[in-house]
This record gives C-alpha cells, sequence and structure tokens, in this order.
C-alpha cells in the first residue's frame, strides 16, 4: 500500500500530464527550431533551478520534434557516467553513432579523425580537455581522411564539407543538468559546444541552474563577470516558466487526492487547505521537485499519525521541516507562546492594569519581544512570510497579537496543531510517541464512554492540573457538535462529580485553581445552553439528587448555585431572556438542596479547599438563619473542627486575638456552634491524633494551639509528652 503512494521524481513525457502549462513553452520552442539556420552551429539555453521542470520540457520539445521528424536526436547525460574518466568517450561514442547512421558518409569519418588527430597533437596529453577531444575525435574520424595538417584548417575543412555536402537531417544534442559536473567539466562541455565541435548542423540544447553554472565559470576561469562570459556560449537563452501559485496547489491536490485515504479527507478540507497552502506552504514549497519531496515526507507520516492529526496542519509543518527548518523548529520549541501567549507583554490582565501601560505602548512591546524571539531562529529573513504562516496556523496567537483571524470552532475535532493536546504528535515519527489518551479519548468520553469510564479518564488526570486544563479545553470543543440529550446528561452529570474533585483539590495553587474549577462550570453552562428551561431543571435535579449521588457532587452543586445566584437575585418581570432556570425552578432548586445538606450535614466535608468554603457562602447568602444549624451537626465530627483551626490559622497570625473563640467569632460571627470549643481541642492533643494530620496542616495546627494557649486544659500528665512535641513543632513552624 505505501510503497504504491510514494511519487518518483520523474518528469513528464507528454502534454497529458501537463498542469502546469509546459506543453505551450515547449511548442514556442519548436517553432523557433523550425528556422534555426543550419548553416552553422546554434546553441540554445534552457535555464531553471533545480527542480523546476527542465527536463519536462525537454521531453515535450523532443517528443514535437520527433513527431515533425525534424532533427536525429542525441542525448548526452554527462552525470549517468559511472566512471567520470569515460565522461567525455561516452559522449563521443553517442555522437559519432547518431552522424554515422544518419549519413554513412565514410569520408566524412574520415575527416574528422584527421581533425581529432591534429587537436589532439596540438593541445597535448596533460589535460582533462585533452583527454575530451582525444576521446571525441579518435571516434569521428575513423572513416574521413583529409590531408589538412594545421586545426584551423581541418576544422574549417569539416564545416565546408558539412555545408556544402550534408545532406541528412541536423543533429539536436540535447544536454541536460549540465550543472551537476564538476567545474573542469562543466568548462569543457562549454568549449566543446562553442569553439571545437561547433559544425554546421548542429543544434546543442543545454540544460542548467544558470546561478551554478556561473559560479562554476567563476572559480575555475576567474574571468570579471562570469555573467557576461557565459553570454558567448549562447545564442538563445529561456528561463523556465514560473510556476503560479495555482497551477503548483491544483498539482498538488491531484498527488494528494490519489493517496490511499485520502481523497474524501482532500474534499472536505479544501478550503482550509487552500487558506494554508497561499498563507504557508506556497511561500516555501516553489516548484513540481519540492511537491514530490513534500507528499512523500507527508505520506510517510501520515500513514503513522493518520487520525490523530489534521493532515493539511501536517502538510503545512512537513513543510516548514523540508524547507524552511527554522520556522518548523521554533514552532516546535514555543508550544506555549503561540497556543496561550502566557509569555507576551500584557497578558496578564491585572498585570496591565497595574502598570498603567497603553495599549499602544503594549501592542509595540509585543512586536518587540516577537521579533526579538523569532531572530533567535531566523538569520537575515523576511519575518512578514513567517509572522503570516503563524497566525494562519495559531488563531489563538494572531488574536494575541492583536491580529484579525477567523478562529474555527472545531479544531479538536478537526486534530488542528493549535489543540494543545494535539500539538506533540505533528513532531513525532512513532507512534509510541502519540498520547493515545489525551487524543482519542476526548472524542470517546463525549460519544462513546459509559458514566464510569468518564470518571475514571478524568480521575486519572486529576494529578496533573496543566494537563487537566488543557483537556478541558479540547473536550469543550469536542462538545460543540454533540446535540444528543441522553448523552448531554450523562455528560453533565459526570461533570457535577469531576467538578467536585477540584472544587476540594487542596495541593494545587489557589489562583490555578481558581482557573481549573471555572472550566467544568463552563462546560456545564455550554450543555445547558443547548436545552430548554424545563430540561436544565429536570437534567440538574437528576445530576444532583439522583440515587446516591449528592454526597459525591454536592461541593461542584453548591458552587454552581453560588455562581449563578447573581442571575436571581434580583427578580426582574417579566423573566430576562437567557436564564438557566425559571426564578420557581431556581428557588425550588435551592430549597432542596438546603434540604440536602442539612441532611448529610456530619458527611460533608467542612472546607472544600485552603481558605474556601462554598457550603458557608451558600447558607450566608441563601438560609443566613440556618447558618448555626447547620454546622452544629458538621462539628459533632472532631476532624471538621481541626480544620477549622487549619483554616483560620492565618486570621490568627495577621491579628492578636487572645482566645479560640474571639478568633471564631471574628472570622465566623454567624456560626455560634463553633464557640467555646477549647477543651475538644485539648483532647485531639491529648490523645495524640494530631500526628495523623498531613505535615502542611500539622505544622498550623501546631502553631494555632501553641498561639491560642489551649495547655491549660491539659487533662493529665500523661499527655506531656504530646504537648512537649506539640510545641516543638509549633516553634520549628515559627522559625521556618
Amino acid at each position: 500500500m505505501f510503497k504504491n503512494n510514494l511519487l518518483k521524481d520523474k518528469p513528464i513525457s507528454n502534454s497529458k500530464d501537463d498542469v502546469l502549462g509546459y506543453d505551450e513553452f515547449a511548442q514556442s520552442i519548436v517553432n523557433l527550431l523550425h528556422i534555426v539556420p543550419d548553416d552553422e552551429s546554434f546553441n540554445f539555453a534552457l535555464c531553471g533551478e533545480w527542480g523546476s521542470g527542465k527536463t519536462s520540457i525537454i521531453n515535450l520539445v523532443e517528443s514535437y520534434v520527433a513527431k515533425d521528424n525534424l532533427y536525429s536526436i542525441i542525448h548526452f547525460n554527462p552525470w549517468n557516467i559511472t566512471k567520470k574518466e569515460n565522461l567525455f568517450f561516452e559522449y563521443l561514442e553517442l555522437l559519432r553513432s547518431a552522424i554515422y547512421k544518419e549519413t554513412g558518409d565514410k569520408r566524412l569519418s574520415i575527416a574528422i579523425d584527421n581533425y581529432s588527430k591534429i587537436l589532439i597533437d596540438t593541445i597535448g596529453n596533460d589535460s582533462l580537455f585533452t583527454n575530451f577531444l582525444k576521446n571525441l575525435l579518435r571516434i569521428i574520424t575513423l572513416s574521413f581522411y583529409s590531408n589538412k595538417k594545421t586545426v584551423s584548417d581541418q576544422k574549417e575543412y569539416l564545416c565546408s564539407y558539412l555545408s556544402e555536402k550534408y545532406i541528412g537531417k541536423p543533429f539536436l544534442v540535447i544536454i541536460d543538468d549540465l550543472d551537476r559536473l564538476t567545474n573542469p567539466e562543466v568548462c569543457e562541455v562549454l568549449k566543446l559546444i562553442r569553439e571545437i565541435a561547433d559544425f554546421p548542423h548542429i543544434v546543442y540544447f543545454v540544460a542548467f541552474d544558470k546561478a551554478q553554472i556561473e559560479k562554476a565559470i567563476q572559480e575555475e576561469l576567474k574571468p570579471s563577470s562570469a555573467h557576461e562570459y557565459l553570454k558567448k556560449f549562447f545564442q538563445l537563452e529561456w528561463g523556465v516558466p514560473e510556476i503560479k501559485k495555482k497551477q503548483l496547489k491544483k498539482y498538488l491536490l491531484i498527488k494528494l487526492r490519489n493517496l490511499e485515504n485520502l481523497k474524501e479527507k482532500v474534499d472536505n478540507n479544501e478550503q482550509y487547505f487552500n487558506d494554508l497552502f497561499d498563507k504557508c506552504i506556497s511561500v516555501y514549497v516553489t516548484n513540481i521537485r519540492d511537491v514530490i519531496i513534500l507528499i512523500n515526507s507527508f505520506y510517510q507520516r501520515h500513514s503513522l499519525l493518520n487520525n490523530w492529526v489534521n493532515f493539511v496542519d501536517l502538510l503545512t509543518i512537513t513543510s516548514f521541516e523540508l524547507f524552511c527548518p527554522a520556522l518548523f523548529k521554533f514552532i516546535k520549541e514555543n508550544k506555549e507562546l503561540l497556543l496561550f501567549g502566557r509569555e507576551l507583554p500584557g497578558y496578564d490582565p491585572l498585570e496591565r492594569y497595574m502598570s498603567k501601560t497603553s495599549e499602544s505602548d503594549i501592542a509595540e512591546e509585543k512586536k518587540k519581544y516577537i521579533k526579538e524571539r523569532l531572530l533567535c531562529y531566523f538569520d537575515n529573513i523576511e519575518l512578514e512570510p513567517v509572522l503570516r504562516a503563524l497566525f494562519a496556523l495559531f488563531p489563538q496567537f494572531a488574536k494575541n497579537c492583536d491580529q484579525y483571524v477567523r478562529f474555527s470552532d472545531d479544531a479538536v475535532k478537526a486534530r488542528r496543531i493549535c489543540s494543545s493536546i494535539c500539538f506533540d504528535s505533528y513532531f513525532t515519527l512513532r507512534k509510541n510517541d502519540i498520547n493515545l489518551l489525551e487524543m482519542g479519548m476526548i472524542h470517546k468520553v463525549v460519544y462513546d464512554f459509559s458514566e464510569s469510564d468518564i470518571r475514571n479518564f478524568f480521575s486519572n488526570k486529576m494529578k496533573n492540573a496543566s494537563l487537566l486544563e488543557n483537556i478541558f479545553t479540547e473536550f469543550s470543543q469536542e462538545l460543540i457538535s454533540q446535540n444528543d440529550e441522553n448523552r448531554l446528561f450523562v455528560i453533565l452529570k459526570e461533570l457535577f462529580f469531576v467538578g467536585s474533585s477540584i472544587v476540594g483539590k487542596k495541593k494545587v495553587k489557589t489562583l490555578f485553581r481558581e482557573n481549573l474549577r471555572k472550566m467544568p462550570l463552563e462546560i456545564v453552562f455550554q450543555i445547558l445552553n443547548k436545552l430548554s428551561q424545563s430540561k436544565n431543571n429536570d437534567f440538574l435535579r437528576r445530576a444532583i439528587f439522583e440515587g446516591d449521588s449528592f454526597l459525591n457532587v454536592y461541593k461542584f452543586a453548591v458552587y454552581f448555585m453560588n455562581m449563578i445566584r447573581h442571575n436571581y437575585k434580583n427578580r426582574q418581570e417579566p423573566e430576562p431572556e437567557g436564564l438557566f432556570l425559571t426564578f420557581a425552578d431556581y428557588d425550588k432548586l435551592v430549597l432542596d438542596l438546603k434540604n440536602e445538606l442539612n441532611k448529610n450535614a456530619e458527611n460533608i466535608e467542612l472546607f472544600d479547599a485552603e481558605y474556601e468554603n462554598e457550603v458557608f457562602i451558600f447558607y450566608v447568602q441563601n438560609s443566613p438563619e440556618s447558618l448555626d444549624q447547620h454546622y452544629l451537626k458538621v462539628l459533632k465530627r472532631t476532624e471538621n473542627l481541626i480544620s477549622l483551626c487549619v483554616i483560620a490559622y492565618p486570621s490568627m497570625i495577621l491579628e492578636n486575638y487572645k482566645t479560640i473563640s474571639d478568633l471564631f467569632n471574628a472570622v465566623y460571627p454567624n456560626i455560634m456552634t463553633i464557640q467555646n470549643r477549647e477543651s475538644e481541642i485539648a483532647n485531639y492533643v491529648n490523645d495524640g491524633n494530631y500526628n495523623n494530620l498531613p505535615n502542611d496542616q500539622l505544622l498550623k495546627f501546631a502553631r494555632f494551639v501553641d498561639k491560642m494557649n489551649v495547655e491549660q486544659f491539659q487533662t493529665s500528665d500523661k499527655n506531656v509528652d504530646n504537648w512537649k512535641n506539640i510545641k516543638e513543632i509549633a516553634e520549628k513552624h515559627f522559625s521556618d
């Protein structure tokens, strides 16, 4: 399968394969060949860079020449010769054989033989030029004899004989890829066609990269101007027509559609392909040979990555890797900048506000930063095309750089490189390097996974907060096209569970956790926006209260209610549009949630995370009169009281409170039940239970006990060691 899709760097040989407009150009060359004077040698040059299509044009010219029976054609490809010492002999053998076949004239062969002998004797045997002519003229002079003695006389006789008595077709000698020879060989071939073998009835058609030939001439002969020097050897010079982007795009699309399993993808993504081709690929892929190299490299990688990447993005990235390695390296090493822009000046709104920097100044700082960053990878290159390519591939980067760009709503589903989960897969050639769990599983989470599978997927990711943030971003994108209500309910229900796990996550930095816990909330809003108000009410009640789910999801449920409360605080009639719930449904949900919290108070964790208590906020906002009653049940668990001590610790060290009651009254004035709990805290120390606390909580609790001076509640002498130990811990914490 793979071998059938690899392209050979094979030039076209007939007009039906021409998609670049070479055929019309080739016909114009043939028209000139019709009127070339045959009384002397004539030299044509076809100039173009490697891969520009010179050989394709030669093949088309040859096909028309053969059809018109204009010339006898001689091919000589010097770089095909295995042994370079035989290079000129092989060429002259071809020439001799063609002349003899066309004329059968022995006198002509003898004359050329005589010319060969005289020429070799005159020049000597110590140069490459001599070896070349020796092989050439030895063959030609086998069957033609003359008594002329000098080189010039013998050549004049040959030319005169050819002009007056030659009656065969003229010869078209095609020399392709002259630029692949060494510098000395290039110069010898040029001398041959212009000075030594410039016989009548012979037309030389030589193809080469002009810049390479001029370089060879300059290095070998050191003329004042290699450009002017080269003009001496050719009466007419053509440049290969520049390939238009439209033609190259058409050729690339044809080849892509012929690849295994790609036709449908090409048809479905043609608009996006056109955009990236114009802004990215065409800047660096400029000829047919580039396209062939690109297709082969792309197909090898696509056969590996297939559905894990977007084929247009992969094609674009592959073109950078092949033809602009610096840009490929920049993209690979600057994921954070391109996907999120966190490094850009002015990214942080708070920092921007505090700095009082104007928007125009921030824009200039961004330009300066990006330019300096790019110049670390590029040397003497125009940066505008580079930025245009980056903006096309990474719309968020464009937005962060204050550029307008049309966003794609399905970056994850389309496996775009601008998706944080898909990004790394574009830079691997090993299947084991692809994170299939992150790439393929998100789609399955949205469309296929059971409730337990969804829960396990997110639970496994909970250890890596940064990764979890990216997954939620991609999950939200994937969810855009999911409209099945039964499936949406399954996702909604599990989001409440996942959200509760995040809200209670203690080992994440506070600011990062705040961003992280908002993500499942935003996806919940996204789901509710797809549904009617009546469906929202039904879905939410089932997700929170159905079965035994409440104790697993109450943290996020309360957080959700706290976040949407501002929409229901100031009632307006009629109800404003865009509300997830009617006013009546919201009130009923608040009441049911409060009842469940009261019923399960002893089993509810007092604090969801450090310094945060969504349940406390919920009661203060919706039922402050029930707050004390709720916490009376909560604090039946000593563990909750100890947590309260740990959480109150920051307020304790900032203010000079003398007693625990003063502290708790200041921090939680509405909860009377937490007053006068010193003896209970002392018993916790007496029994040595503090040793079960995590280390970070233990340090704060020890400092709290020492500061609040609850040692007076020590119940017996046997607890002395515990109090001594707790004081040592407090002193260590204080010294640290």
